[in-house]
């Protein structure tokens, strides 16, 4: 689906039974529904809890859908053209409405955990729970800036390297995970900062 928001279209993907509780969910950056949660329902498979009990509503930030602009020719960024998250949020907000959506589950990675959680906020009533992984609490530091605007660089000029995908994975998980559960000092990335 695609549903025109206050702030422009947005791409919805239904998946499921409309008729069962909704689950909404957002992705993070870099990341579309299907690259983010994709992993989830299809390792879960058709058993799934999830795919059983509810029906879900995953929005694609503009121009991260599948064959968006910004998945061609590197990975999406999350906001565009000035959007701030809490943009991002009232279109949450739209989309819902557009469905008729009520007791909402949502879910949200990353930079898509702040915009649900911002959503849940300021719309309680039709949230009824929320799963959060990873979402950021506080304004990104000036090193957080340079490492995401090399790192948007470096895909956009190189695509995938070393380096990007090292960045990504200290950026996602901490460094006792990546170290195989020993060695590591920080519980993650951000807690160096």
């Amino acid at each position: 689906y695609v549903v025109e928001t206050r702030y422009g279209p947005i791409t919805v993907t239904v998946q499921g039974d409309r008729s069962k509780p909704p689950l909404m969910t957002f992705h993070d950056v870099g990341l579309n529904h299907r690259t983010c949660f994709q992993p989830l329902f299809v390792c879960a498979g058709t058993s799934s809890d999830l795919l059983r009990r509810f029906c879900i509503y995953h929005i694609d930030a503009p121009g991260c859908e599948d064959g968006g602009a910004g998945v061609e020719y590197a990975p999406c960024a999350l906001l565009r053209d000035g959007e701030t998250l809490d943009a991002l949020a009232e279109r949450c907000e739209d989309v819902a409405t557009y469905f008729g959506l009520t007791n909402v589950t949502v879910l949200g990675v990353g930079a898509g955990a702040t915009v649900m959680a911002l959503y849940a906020g300021r719309h309680a009533s039709p949230v009824v729970a929320a799963m959060l992984i990873s979402p950021s609490c506080t304004r990104a530091s000036t090193m957080e800036h340079v490492l995401g605007a090399a790192a948007k660089f470096n895909l956009r000029r190189y695509g995938w390297t070393s380096w990007s995908l090292q960045h990504l994975m200290k950026r996602m998980f901490s460094y006792r995970a990546l170290a195989g559960g020993s060695g590591g000092l920080f519980g993650s990335d951000l807690a160096c900062t």
